[in-house]
């Protein structure tokens, strides 16, 4: 398990789609999900379970029911002293683009946090990928290549308002794209 990163979660994307009027006061993150989850519990879960202890949420400007639902994050052992979950307070109003998933300035603006976690990796995710990953191979995939940023993709036939990776032999990326081809970013990455 590795301890020696923190996450980040954007609870800010809320992508153009068919949930009518459930996203118009709350983002992806805090969708109901099996009547007493949120879609942002998998993120949350997915950290914690690969030993992530310091993990910040990007909160909207709507951030009520993220709020309401996290709390100080007791649920999955977060409700620490040192470490633990962490509002970051965003600077922007709200990303309605289907290609935004993380606004540099909302980390420039919680730098401080980012500056006193000490950490060597940090793990970026959005809130809308329902995913079990064990996060360490991300991060040790990372470390091996030796790359500045590493991404998570997926391969596929066909996406639909994503970012695809032109990659090479080594895995490296040549060019990102919005696109409907092969290799679909799923919105987590380490630096």
């Amino acid at each position: 398990m590795n301890n020696n990163a923190i996450g980040i979660i954007s609870a800010m994307y809320s992508p153009k789609s068919d949930f009518g009027n459930l996203l118009d006061k709350r983002t992806i993150a805090t969708l109901p999900f099996g009547a007493r989850y949120r879609l942002i519990d998998f993120s949350l879960s997915m950290y914690v379970n690969s030993g992530i202890k310091s993990v910040g949420i990007i909160a909207p400007f709507f951030y009520r029911s993220l709020i309401d639902h996290v709390g100080a994050g007791r649920t999955w052992n977060l409700d620490r002293h040192i470490g633990g979950l962490f509002i970051m307070p965003s600077t922007v109003l709200g990303v309605k683009d289907d290609f935004s998933r993380f606004v540099v300035g909302d980390l420039l603006s919680n730098s401080r946090i980012l500056k006193e976690n000490n950490s060597d990796y940090i793990v970026f995710s959005d809130a809308s990928a329902v995913i079990n990953f064990d996060l360490n191979e991300l991060i040790d995939a990372h470390i091996k290549s030796k790359s500045q940023a590493t991404f998570l993709y997926s391969k596929s036939v066909e996406s639909e308002n994503h970012l695809t990776f032109e990659i090479d032999n080594n895995s490296r990326v040549l060019d990102i794209t919005p696109s409907r081809e092969k290799n679909v970013f799923i919105g987590m990455l380490v630096i």
